[in-house]
């Protein structure tokens, strides 16, 4: 990673130096760099001296807060934290003119030059924050009158955490429905030419608690510009014609103000204020433009409530603010001595300015994360696509609960199968078909209408006997979303009802103990339950009052339920999350891993889905799952619902699945949950013990397989090559990557896949590849497909080169091995689907007489075999291991 640099500057709007930087100035250009104005609060993002973005003074958007007034107080500090190190702080104090709510804002810069944190503070809290829309107070928020055209931009956002219609965009363009806490962020703004800059911006703390906003820019725009005697205006809003007369212009103030002004001025006939009013921002302040028609008359006729009419279809062009952040305005007030921040961190790339950020962020939350049997090892599934899987969403009657007939008898006998497979399954996932819930009706597709949890135990007509006893290497993962209004705990526990009264939660003080009844209840009954999956994350943010309401009524709930699993030694996945609910994870251990893509019963869209999600996971620690896959196709379909023979049952038995390869792949690289989900003797052992050791120890490289940053840099810009000239990802294909580091060596893996039709071919850069691989060094290039065809040789050579050119067919899977002393390059296990892993423990030593010895680890008695390179040829050797857990060999 490159060198950073950051300052903060407070400078005075005298001699014509406000706005201008290091860059203006001839003085060198800090990395990251914060100039605030004493005065007015506001302030500009530069990276290297070039302005990003232009922050504005904060305003306070609750009812009655009326204007922040700056009371005087600018205070200049230094302190240290314990994680992020030394800051200067420059603080201002403000009092709400309306209620007289004293509010304080801070810009904390850091001595790494990468980081500034936005503080928000209310020494004596707000008895009524509550303003619909919008956020307590915006800080910070952003003007036009940055890079906001001209850079790129991802946000991930709304359930499973996804970037936004995976795809990045134009910083201007982010979604118009960036709006409330399934969006709090992060947003990464980048540039992908002059040195693929790259600065985060995301909440530090409340996570639950904060939201964003954006709004839209306006077509076609108004635009004046100081010291121009007219403004265009669109043809036909104003009486005289498409020009009027400017009259000049007055910044901070309200909609209010800015139409009181016009009032007061006999030659004001217009007003313009910032398109943002129109979009839910209360309380903002903008730039304010006064215009009078040509004749420099007024006319009555164009009063509007004794207001001049607003010019419409505006757009100035500076000071209207379009992204804030903040805590939510749905919070219905806070409490004394309440505090939020805000981070910025700056960074080289996408994938290296996510990972800096979410290290900081890491670090802050001392985050860990516990033993979880589901992410560590072989599992199985029976989530939306399996074979097994038995939920109608539709309600058609498609199915029902008893498509397969009795669950216990088919669980026992595909644990038969898998024992004469030697496939080393560890747990079991069952999903939203398995409990009693809804009308209990086991017989109908209707008894999951919404899916509400009544009691968390088998339904008996698939459980005649309960769930059944597993072998003691093996353990459940239990589903549960959420609660009926009249489920058996409501007389135990205070239980509170969503919004439409159709589902219940423990109230947020009961959470920790519900949950720990609910998971030690399981295990009384003799149920190995070592996992717990919680889903529809997102939406149960949003129905359940208290977790919209109170600033930490979600948290309490989600840290309660982490916490019980903890007292249990149990995990917990969160399903359909929005990235607010993975940020808070960061405190709590047991939360391991999280859905990062579509259901599986699309299997196109789950793959794709996962690729640009991932990115986020990684960052921040957590392991991304793709959801189960089926490892064979034409699986049988069960029985025929109807004598006639009727539609597909709705657990999909009729497809034909063909690229199961790619999914097992995409699982396995994940580092998350590797769960197959095939029928009874249906399954492809070899492909599912590529995934594995043969004690089922998952294979896994060092970080989650995640969209590389030129595929981000073709959905903001589209195909083609960049301003340098450098290539972006082709329209139709998506390029993943990942590593395994093993001491100070590095093994890159690279994915290219076709979103439908047929591949096109991407040439792999060295720049694609993180961490960076040096275009100087060395490396051995090959296909998976065929190691022993296509290993080749790249020499290092200054600047960056293409690796190798990635096409076949649907898909194309290469790795990157370094060159060792002695010429070798080790290749791995071929025939696993991460071939150097992280859990092999791998060490090399290479001979006077130019061998190369490998010791690995692995389960007694397994049976391996290696491969590497050298001077054009692969060599390959087997060992088995022995009865201290490793073996031996030699080249």
């Amino acid at each position: 990673m490159g060198t950073f640099s950051l300052r903060v500057a407070v400078v005075a709007l005298v001699s014509g130096t406000w706005g201008r930087t290091a860059a203006d100035t001839g003085t060198t250009p800090d990395r990251l760099q914060v100039d605030v104005d004493p005065v007015s609060a506001e302030f500009n993002v530069s990276l290297n001296g070039i302005v990003w973005l232009r922050g504005l003074a904060p305003t306070a958007g609750w009812v009655g807060a009326g204007t922040l007034r700056h009371t005087g107080s600018t205070t200049t500090t230094t302190g240290v934290d314990s994680v992020l190190g030394q800051y200067t702080e420059t603080r201002f104090a403000w009092t709400a003119g309306g209620d007289g709510t004293e509010v304080g804002t801070a810009f904390r810069v850091f001595a790494d030059k990468e980081t500034v944190v936005l503080v928000q503070d209310y020494p004596n809290g707000v008895a009524n924050s509550s303003s619909q829309f919008g956020n307590v107070v915006a800080f910070p928020s952003f003007a036009e009158g940055g890079r906001e055209t001209d850079l790129g931009a991802i946000t991930w956002q709304s359930a499973f955490s996804q970037d936004h219609l995976h795809d990045a965009v134009q910083l201007r363009s982010l979604p118009t429905d960036l709006i409330g806490r399934s969006n709090g962020g992060p947003v990464i703004v980048f540039d992908e030419d002059d040195e693929h800059r790259s600065l985060v911006v995301s909440p530090y703390t409340n996570f639950l608690a904060t939201a964003m906003y954006t709004t839209p820019p306006v077509s076609p725009p108004f635009e004046c510009r100081l010291g121009n005697a007219t403004c265009s205006t669109q043809s036909g809003t104003d009486a005289a014609g498409p020009s009027v007369v400017d009259l000049g212009h007055a910044d901070n103030l309200t909609r209010a103000e800015c139409c009181q002004l016009c009032t007061n001025r006999a030659d004001c006939e217009l007003f313009a204020f910032g398109d943002a009013d129109a979009h839910g921002l209360p309380g903002m302040r903008a730039r304010c433009w006064l215009t009078a028609n040509v004749t420099g008359t007024k006319k009555s006729a164009n009063r509007d409530g004794g207001c001049p009419q607003r010019l419409p279809n505006h757009k100035v062009s500076t000071g209207t603010m379009w992204w804030s952040a903040g805590i939510s305005g749905q919070v219905e007030s806070l409490p004394a001595r309440f505090s939020h921040s805000t981070i910025l961190s700056a960074g080289d790339g996408i994938t290296g300015g996510l990972h800096s950020w979410g290290r900081k962020l890491q670090q802050t939350y001392n985050a860990t994360r516990s033993a979880d049997v589901g992410i560590s090892h072989l599992s199985y599934w029976t989530d939306n696509g399996a074979y097994y899987y038995m939920y109608n969403a539709h309600l058609t009657s498609e199915c029902d609960n008893m498509a397969h007939g009795r669950m216990d008898h088919v669980l026992l006998a595909l644990i038969a199968s898998w024992q004469e497979m030697k496939l080393p399954v560890h747990s079991i996932q069952l999903d939203d078909w398995w409990y009693e819930g809804g009308t209990d009706t086991p017989f109908d597709a209707a008894s999951h209408d919404h899916m509400c949890v009544r009691d968390l135990k088998g339904k008996p007509a698939l459980w005649p006997t309960g769930l059944p006893i597993l072998p003691a290497s093996m353990s459940y993962l239990l589903y549960g979303p959420f609660f009926c209004p009249d489920s058996i705990y409501r007389d135990r526990f205070p239980m509170v009802n969503s919004s439409d009264g159709l589902n219940s939660e423990p109230a947020p003080e009961a959470s920790e103990a519900f949950y720990t009844a609910l998971f030690s209840d399981q295990h009384s009954k003799g149920v190995p339950m070592t996992g717990f999956e919680v889903d529809f994350l997102q939406d149960q943010t949003e129905w359940f009052p208290y977790m919209v309401q109170e600033h930490d009524g979600a948290a309490k709930w989600l840290s309660g339920m982490a916490h019980a699993a903890a007292t249990l030694n149990m995990s917990v996945q969160f399903c359909m999350a929005h990235p607010a609910a993975f940020l808070h994870a960061l405190q709590l251990p047991t939360v391991t891993n999280g859905r990062a893509s579509g259901d599986y019963q699309t299997p196109s869209g789950n793959l794709l889905s996962y690729g640009t999600a991932a990115p986020f996971f990684s960052a921040i620690g957590i392991a991304p799952s793709k959801d189960n896959w089926w490892s064979t196709p034409n699986q049988p379909r069960p029985r025929d619902l109807t004598p006639s023979g009727g539609p597909p049952p709705c657990d999909g038995g009729s497809r034909n699945v063909t690229n199961n390869l790619l999914h097992a792949l995409v699982a396995t690289l994940s580092t998350g949950p590797v769960g197959f989900s095939d029928a009874v003797g249906h399954t492809n052992a070899t492909l599912v013990l590529s995934t594995c050791r043969a004690d089922g120890l998952l294979l896994k490289p060092s970080r989650p397989l995640a969209a590389i940053d030129r595929s981000f840099s073709r959905m903001a810009w589209s195909a083609g090559a960049s301003a340098s000239g450098s290539p972006r990802v082709a329209a139709g294909s998506h390029v993943w990557a990942t590593h395994t580091a093993v001491g100070n060596s590095t093994w890159y893996y690279a994915l290219n896949l076709a979103q439908e039709g047929t591949l096109v071919a991407y040439n792999l850069q060295h720049s694609d590849l993180w961490p960076p691989l040096s275009s100087e060094d060395d490396v051995v290039v090959w296909d998976y497909a065929d190691p022993a065809a296509t290993a080749v040789l790249v020499k290092g050579t200054a600047g960056s080169s293409t690796l190798t050119t990635m096409q076949g067919d649907g898909h194309a899977f290469w790795i990157v091995s370094p060159v060792m002393d002695g010429g070798w390059a080790f290749l791995g296990e071929t025939n696993k689907l991460t071939p150097v892993s992280v859990q092999r423990l791998f060490t090399f030593a290479t001979g006077a007489s130019g061998t190369l010895t490998v010791h690995m680890t692995g389960s007694v008695g397994e049976q391996c075999r290696v491969s590497a390179w050298k001077d054009g040829t692969v060599h390959t050797s087997s060992a088995s291991i022995g009865n201290d857990g490793s073996a031996t060999v030699s080249f």
